[in-house]
């Protein structure tokens, strides 16, 4: 009989999950609102919100205002902290 071997998990898999589980991206979504209205909305560049919603970067405090504003408080930082320390291994 021949061992099974197992596959190891898809990491492009996995980080696009853990991406969609972005709170900003998560209220976006919820809201029908594109990348360029949510630019709009924050006042900010969309490489600056496509690079929170990837974990790329994570918002200053003062971003973290903005969005709790922006989004009824939808986006709070401690749920963002919590969301970017699930992030998938390399």
């Amino acid at each position: 009989m021949t061992p099974t071997t197992k596959t190891p998990p898809d990491v492009a898999t996995d980080r696009r999950a853990w991406i969609n589980k972005n709170p900003l991206r998560k209220w976006r979504k919820s809201k029908g609102l594109s990348l360029m209205d949510t630019c709009a909305t924050l006042g900010c560049g969309i490489s600056t919100v496509q690079a929170w919603e990837a974990g790329a970067r994570i918002p200053t405090d003062e971003w973290f205002a903005k969005l709790a504003e922006a989004t009824d408080g939808a986006t709070p930082s401690t749920g963002w902290k919590r969301w970017f320390n699930r992030r998938p291994k390399p």
